[in-house]
């Protein structure tokens, strides 16, 4: 504790991760963001919320355990186009037949993913990079883009603009 009394903690900087969705055939456009410490940890968050909001807006998307549902891998089966034959003695689905319906394991939702698609969309979560803007006195700005070419839209070289990574 310092002087005041108050605890003396680390704060986390958390990063934006912004997300982005097209339409096949459209250009992606900014949707939201997500705050995390790390890519990794907002690839696993953006992973939880496609499949956690893909499972509440489809009624052919069922979770299957693989210790309870006789499936060989736990995650979320797409029945949309047929259905994996349910054994009525063993309470429990067809593990071959089922393999072929697996739509995304618990697996790789865990471990999370940067991009996901779904009938005509398509999602990303982009990493965004840190970026030192200088003018011709120096040193102008710090700012975060997903890339250089998005910097350099902001801040051109043609307005004497230099642009460098940090």
């Amino acid at each position: 504790m310092n002087a005041g009394g108050n605890s003396t903690t680390r704060q986390n900087i958390m990063k934006t991760f912004n997300i982005y969705k097209k339409r096949d055939g459209q250009s992606f456009k900014q949707v939201s963001s997500i705050y995390a410490d790390t890519f990794e940890e907002a690839q696993k968050e953006f992973a939880h919320n496609m499949t956690k909001d893909n499972h509440n807006q489809s009624n052919n998307i069922v979770w299957l355990d693989a210790e309870t549902d006789g499936v060989n891998v736990t995650g979320f089966y797409d029945f949309n186009g047929g259905c994996a034959t349910f054994v009525d003695e063993t309470e429990k689905y067809d593990a071959n037949e089922a393999a072929d319906f697996l739509f995304v394991s618990e697996e790789a939702i865990k471990a999370g993913f940067s991009s996901w698609s779904e009938d005509v969309y398509t999602w990303e979560i982009r990493e965004t990079k840190e970026y030192l803007i200088y003018d011709e006195d120096g040193l102008y700005t710090e700012e975060e883009f997903e890339s250089l070419e998005k910097a350099e839209e902001i801040y051109p070289v043609c307005d004497g603009y230099s642009i460098k990574e940090k």
